[in-house]
């Protein structure tokens, strides 16, 4: 299951499927439902997490074997679907997502992480795609998202030979943005979502939309129509206004 709590401006979803918080179907169902609340809610930031010491190990294993074993293909596709598209949903959420990281982080759970916006991670943490050991390959949007963030060679360095990465390389190579002891972890967590709500408003939404467009044609157009937008914004007028009584 998953659970969502909603308070101060923050979304905080928890994963709590134990023993490694796999993606099954019925976190599928939470996911969707969530998702909707936290749009029709005031939530500034979304963050994620794991219960327990992993944030996901990925898809539910056990699901796909029995699904297979009475050849319910149907059943894998159906889930295969959803999984891609609700991350996506996720990602396209108008407010930034903190993935907050810890454990084991591969397969699907990585896939989660990498359509959050940032990722904070303990030191603890490991973090791959491991499916090509099981014949398959991330299929949750991960040959998107991972060759997005990294290029193609280092792309295909992790799916292809399915390594593991600690925190640390992981962060020297821009799969995370933050690597700190697993005692910090928690802090640098309210760091982050504290910076993002001091400076919440329209601009998070436009700034995410002009990142998806980066390396398009309309990028530069749609930089330049969100800027006048927020010209005309009274949060903008007053936010410059009180930056310059400050000096």
């Amino acid at each position: 299951m998953l659970r969502l709590d909603l308070s101060a401006g923050i979304a905080s979803v928890t994963i709590d499927n134990p023993p490694v918080n796999a993606w099954g179907e019925a976190e599928l169902d939470d996911l969707a439902r969530f998702i909707d609340a936290i749009r029709g809610s005031e939530a500034v930031v979304a963050v994620i997490r794991g219960a327990g010491r992993h944030f996901s190990a990925g898809g539910d294993i056990k699901m796909m074997v029995e699904a297979l074993e009475v050849g319910d293909m149907s059943r894998l596709s159906v889930f295969a679907n959803r999984i891609q598209s609700l991350f996506l949903e996720w990602r396209g959420l108008e407010i930034p997502t903190v993935a907050v990281l810890r454990g084991a982080v591969v397969g699907g759970g990585l896939e989660m992480a990498l359509a959050s916006d940032l990722r904070v991670a303990a030191a603890s943490s490991r973090l791959g795609f491991t499916e090509v050991e099981l014949g398959l390959l991330p299929a949750g949007g991960g040959t998107q998202y991972l060759t997005e963030l990294l290029g193609r060679g280092p792309a295909l360095r992790m799916m292809l030979t399915g390594e593991v990465l600690g925190a640390e390389e992981a962060k020297a190579i821009g799969l995370v943005q933050w690597c700190v002891p697993d005692d910090e972890l928690e802090a640098q967590v309210d760091e982050v979502v504290g910076r993002i709500v001091a400076r919440s408003g329209p601009v998070h939404g436009l700034m995410k939309r002009c990142v998806g467009l980066a390396g398009t044609s309309s990028g530069f157009s749609a930089e330049q129509h969100a800027q006048r937008a927020l010209y005309a914004s009274p949060e903008a007028g007053e936010r410059l206004r009180a930056f310059l009584q400050r000096r």
